[in-house]
């Protein structure tokens, strides 16, 4: 009869891994349903069942860390204009220091820039941040 006890924890176990982030808990469901699994074919003691149920989901936290690790992502996606951060464009119109009349193209777009050095139009720049509307750019060595 041990064996339904593991169900029934594995069962919880598992309930309450849906709700929470990570792995942790599904490493002790994994250990309950071993467990069962052991009740049903063996003769084992509750306290063999109980010491299998704890060596496996203690042994398979390891492996729940490094699969968490893979699968969550560091880098989110930037969207919009937030998207160009880091990008190179081409300066259209002369972007003066203190002056929101510089543009831009990035990406086949047009953008208002700003920067604190004066950049020629036709030189190259790179997209340094973005601030409001406008994009905040850099002068790169290489020009078009």
């Amino acid at each position: 009869m041990p064996e339904y006890v593991w169900l029934i924890l594995a069962g919880v176990l598992i309930i309450i891994e849906i709700f929470t982030a990570g792995f942790f808990i599904a490493c002790f469901a994994v250990g309950a349903l071993v467990a069962a699994l052991l009740s049903y074919v063996t003769n084992l003691s509750f306290e063999w069942q109980c010491g299998i149920f704890a060596i496996v989901s203690v042994a398979l936290i390891p492996l729940a860390r490094s699969l968490g690790k893979r699968m969550q992502s560091d880098k989110i996606p930037q969207a919009g204009a937030d998207a160009l951060v880091g990008k190179t464009a081409v300066v259209i119109d002369t972007i003066l220091p203190r002056s929101t009349r510089g543009q831009i193209r990035v990406d086949g777009d047009v953008w208002r820039a700003i920067a604190s050095v004066e950049i020629k139009e036709g030189e190259t720049v790179a997209v340094v941040s973005v601030k409001g509307a406008m994009l905040e750019v850099e002068k790169t060595e290489r020009s078009l």
